[in-house]
Formats: C-alpha cells, structure tokens, sequence
C-alpha cells in the first residue's frame, strides 16, 4: 500500500482504541495489528465491520476509517468514493 494512491483497506475488525471499536462498557476490542497498518502505510479509506454498536467514523492521519453498519440491525452503509460521501441508511424491505 505504502505509496499507492487511492488505496483502500478492507478488513472485518476495527482498529483498535478507536470509537469504532468500541463495544458497551467502554471495552475496545479491535485488532491492534490494523491499527499499526494503517497508522504505516495511510490508505485513502478504510472499511470494516465487527462491531456493529460502533458504527461511525474514525479520522486515522489521513486515513478515514469507517465501521459501516450492520445489516442485520437494519442498517447499511452507502459510500460515494468519488464524492468521498457517507451515509448510513435503513434497509429497504
């Protein structure tokens, strides 16, 4: 990735110590090794899941980090990369 314009990372843990890893209590249960990966080599975006009470956004340097929602909540996360624009929206049934 390091040097690669436009990249984007997707993985299903969050990065850790971030709101979007984030379970109740305060506990923070994402993946420390995707954390130092993106903390490195600073894609454009980066997408993951997992967590599906921390839905949301994390600015990492440069790198937006998205927990998207979760379908099964009745949720899901639609992404314009090229307007780089996010929604979170209601499944349609």
């Amino acid at each position: 990735l390091k040097g690669v314009k436009n990249a984007v990372l997707v993985t299903h843990a969050p990065p850790k110590g971030t709101k979007i890893d984030e379970i109740a209590g305060g506990k923070h249960i994402g993946s420390e090794s995707i954390k130092r990966a993106i903390e490195e080599f600073q894609p454009e975006l980066h997408f993951c899941g997992h967590v599906h009470e921390a839905a949301g956004q994390e600015l990492i340097g440069k790198t937006l980090s998205l927990n998207v929602a979760s379908v099964k909540e009745g949720k899901l996360t639609v992404a314009d990369l090229k307007e780089k624009k996010f929604e979170v929206v209601e499944v349609l049934e």
